[in-house]
Parts: structure tokens; C-alpha cells; sequence
């Protein structure tokens, strides 16, 4: 009787590869933990609305969503160094294109003069289409 150890020896492989996965995200979290004060600064001075909209979103979840909210807020809280580093990568990006949010929404004055500009005039076409209705009908 012929045993198939070709499974068996998958699955430790994968449990090994694992293990040191885990072990090197464990190096990576911890080095990002000391530097998280250092990213959080660099995204506060480059571009701080959008590490404020972050805290608001944490806080929005907390008063909105009671228990889920505080649940998603601690494990968001735990992840916080990769997300300060992603933060802190979107600030260098919006500072290098010049992406301002003012342009885009609507309570900014240049972003509602400028979609008041972008938008024509209302015609009614209502009385065009009973006389095409019309005249299929006949």
C-alpha cells in the first residue's frame, strides 16, 4: 500500500511560509509603530485635511454606528501605521498634482462658481414631444 505524502508535505510547507510571513509583519508593524508620530507630522504639515477627515470618519463611525462603529474604530486604530503611511503617500501625491478639495465641492466657493459655470440653461421639451406623439399616433 502506497502512502501520498504529497499533501501532507504541502501543508507544512504552507504552515512554514506562513510563520515567517507572519513573523517579518511582525517586524514591519513594529518599525512603522515608531515611526507612525513622524508620518502623522509629515501629513499633518503637507496636507492636514486629510488626516482630519480620517479622525472625523473614526469619530462618524463611533456616534453613527454604536457598537460596530467602536468595534471598526479599534481595529482601524490598530492598522493605523500602514494607514498613516498610505495617508502619508496621498499627501505627497496631492501636494505634487495640486489637487486642491476645494475645487470639487460644493460648499467651496471656487468649486460652486465653477459647476454653476460648467452647467446650461433649462429648456422645456415637453411640448416637442406631444406634438412627435402626435403625429405617430395619426
Amino acid at each position: 500500500m502506497r502512502i501520498n505524502l504529497s499533501g501532507i508535505v504541502g501543508l507544512i510547507v504552507i504552515i512554514i511560509l506562513s510563520i515567517i510571513a507572519f513573523s517579518i509583519m511582525k517586524y514591519v508593524y513594529i518599525f512603522l509603530l515608531f515611526a507612525l508620530p513622524i508620518t502623522l507630522a509629515i501629513t499633518f504639515f503637507v496636507k492636514r485635511s486629510l488626516l482630519i477627515g480620517y479622525f472625523k470618519g473614526l469619530w462618524f463611525r463611533i456616534t453613527q454606528r454604536g457598537l460596530s462603529g467602536v468595534l471598526g474604530t479599534v481595529i482601524s486604530l490598530f492598522f493605523l501605521p500602514f494607514r498613516a503611511l498610505l495617508l502619508m503617500g496621498q499627501a505627497f501625491l496631492f501636494k505634487k498634482i495640486g489637487f486642491n478639495e476645494d475645487e470639487f465641492s460644493p460648499n467651496g466657493d471656487g468649486g460652486q462658481n465653477k459647476q454653476q459655470s460648467e452647467f446650461t440653461e433649462f429648456e422645456d421639451l415637453s411640448n416637442e414631444f406631444k406634438v412627435l406623439d402626435n403625429k405617430e399616433n395619426t
